[in-house]
């Protein structure tokens, strides 16, 4: 079990704005050298769409090296865990 890093909670955004925000999200933490975040995106109720636009996203990202629902405690099926790969400024380290 990889300790979770950063969090971003996507609850209120408009699709186009989550995209935005997942994709700067990732970048600032692989940079910073986290492995593992999570991401919220809810489960649906006011953004049914915005857990399949982050499962679209998520492997089209080379460095996202898996990804899974995250354990009840952490919101279950409305989130999700995200394992990064090393940034090369981080890998040296």
């Amino acid at each position: 079990e990889i300790p979770r890093s950063a969090c971003l909670d996507l609850h209120g955004m408009s699709v186009e704005q989550a995209r935005l925000a997942v994709v700067q999200f990732l970048q600032v933490s692989r940079s910073a050298g986290f492995r593992c975040v999570q991401i919220i995106h809810g489960k649906g109720q006011l953004t049914p769409k915005l857990k399949n636009h982050i499962n679209y996203w998520l492997p089209q990202i080379p460095w996202v090296l898996a990804f899974s629902s995250a354990q009840p405690r952490d919101g279950g099926a409305g989130g999700v865990y995200i394992l990064l790969g090393r940034s090369p400024s981080t890998s040296n380290k």
